[in-house]
């Protein structure tokens, strides 16, 4: 129970435990004194309360360096983080965030896409995405993005607007081939231009 409790704890600060770490611990909780074993593990739970905090600083130092456009910079310091901890969430969106801000769209993706397929239970990786897909007029996976975030989050007001936006812009595509093919539609042009206003609002 002892070695399970450190080996939960160090997930919780995001240490990785080496096997042959592990096995020093497994050493550790069958020999030493009860009393070494108290202040060991007082010492991993002052890590647990420490851990969180010197991680804030640097996420705080992520976003100081992003509002100050140093590109360079923040994903250097994001991709050293990732090195320690590779399943962090919130350094994996800075990094996207960081790529969308130069418009490197693909590589902004690519990381998005990292967290979908590592962390399914969350939606706004999927609504991210669709908003870059919709920024490239990929109107067909945005809209098949935004539907997965309000599959896995029904209330998420905003991937159901952005959801809307698609609608209307796909509306207007449909209006416009039915506008070739209409050569009296003043009601079609009517519709179009009301549609217009509402895209463009």
């Amino acid at each position: 129970i002892k070695y399970k409790f450190i080996l939960v704890l160090s997930e919780i600060l995001t240490i990785k435990i080496p096997p042959q770490i592990r096995i020093s611990i497994v050493f550790l909780m069958n020999n030493y004194s009860p009393t070494i074993l108290k202040l060991f593990r007082s010492f991993l739970i002052f890590l647990l309360f420490v851990a969180p905090a010197v991680f804030a600083d640097v996420l705080l130092d992520v976003k100081n360096l992003i509002k100050d456009r140093e590109w360079a910079s923040a994903i250097n310091l994001i991709e050293s983080e990732l090195q320690k901890k590779p399943l962090n969430v919130q350094l994996h969106f800075l990094k996207a965030l960081v790529f969308s801000k130069q418009d490197k769209l693909e590589e902004s993706i690519k990381t998005y896409e990292y967290l979908t397929n590592n962390f399914p239970e969350l939606a706004e990786p999927h609504n991210n995405l669709g908003v870059i897909f919709a920024k490239q007029n990929k109107l067909d996976k945005a809209q098949q993005s935004f539907e997965m975030a309000i599959r896995i989050r029904p209330d998420y007001a905003n991937a159901l607007e952005n959801l809307g936006d698609v609608y209307l812009r796909l509306a207007d595509n449909l209006f416009e081939i039915a506008q070739k093919n209409n050569l009296n539609g003043t009601l079609l042009n009517k519709k179009r231009d009301t549609l217009h206003s509402l895209i463009q609002s």
